[in-house]
């Protein structure tokens, strides 16, 4: 087991620190922004008969996306024993549901907190300080 990570998260892009590591490992989101159409702008793609939005196609096809970059942070994640997961919005409480979802996690301890984007310094800073263990994470 790796012991402890931690992961910064936002819609873009995911930071994975882990003790005895001289890098943050990143990893870029690849979702596509989905915004759903309210109706009236000719500038629109259009899609379907009828000139219809396929508003459902778009959907699944970010919510695929989401689930695919929740995936690959939770392989990274998967011989941990202890997760610190923090970062704006809501991507951070999706992984979180995305790890619970998953019976390998069932008995890892996982927290998360919110936090604004940080440096990688102040990161590595907030692990230590909820780890405990500064001399894990370089600062």
């Amino acid at each position: 087991m790796a012991g402890y990570r931690g992961v910064w998260i936002d819609r873009k892009e995911a930071w994975i620190a882990e003790p005895n590591s001289d890098q943050i490992k990143k990893l870029a989101s690849q979702i596509t922004p989905y915004h759903r159409s309210t109706g009236g702008g000719r500038h629109r793609i259009i899609h379907g008969l009828a000139g219809q939005i396929n508003d459902k196609s778009l959907k699944r096809k970010h919510e695929q996306q989401k689930q695919r970059f929740y995936d690959r942070i939770r392989n990274r994640l998967s011989d941990s024993d202890e997760i610190f997961i923090v970062g704006p919005g809501s991507a951070k409480k999706e992984l979180l549901q995305a790890l619970e979802a998953d019976p390998s996690f069932s008995k890892k301890k996982i927290a998360w907190q919110t936090s604004e984007r940080l440096t990688e310094r102040q990161f590595l800073a907030l692990l230590s300080k909820h780890f405990g263990k500064a001399a894990y994470f370089e600062t």
